[in-house]
């Protein structure tokens, strides 16, 4: 069986040459704000979910702290590739053709299902639908 290889692949050191990460991201527009700072002499303390060392060149998602004088503390993330955060403008009442959404300042507004449309519903029949959802939410849940 024959082993395919990318002859147009450039290693990152030929690539790059012998300059640190922090001068190539100064050279991305995208990195405009980010300042490359080397602190010496440092003791650098790691709180990881795995016991021993940690592999190289694997990032680990954390917070790091300046304890005080020297010394630095690391602690990982408990949860692992999991952003865990506040689900915004969630969905107030679920419909076949409309969805009701409340910001976080109590008001409300509605977005539209996408309809499937065919021979069993055409345009038209998705408006009256969606139209019918409104008046009836409106009535029952005092949206206005």
């Amino acid at each position: 069986m024959k082993q395919k290889t990318n002859k147009n692949r450039v290693k990152p050191e030929v690539q790059y040459g012998s300059r640190t990460v922090g001068e190539i991201l100064l050279e991305n527009q995208l990195f405009k704000d980010i300042y490359p700072n080397t602190e010496l002499g440092v003791d650098l303390k790691l709180l990881t979910r795995n016991p021993g060392r940690l592999p190289v060149g694997v990032p680990v998602d954390g917070s790091i702290v300046n304890d005080g004088d020297d010394h630095f503390t690391f602690v990982e993330n408990a949860f692992r590739g999991k952003k865990v955060g506040v689900r915004r403008n969630p969905i107030f009442i679920r419909g076949t053709f409309v969805n009701v959404h409340v910001k976080e300042d109590g008001s409300v507004y509605p977005t539209f299902n996408r309809p499937n449309l065919d021979k069993d519903l055409s345009f038209e029949t998705f408006c009256r639908g969606a139209a019918k959802e409104l008046l009836y939410y409106s009535q029952i849940s005092n949206l206005n």
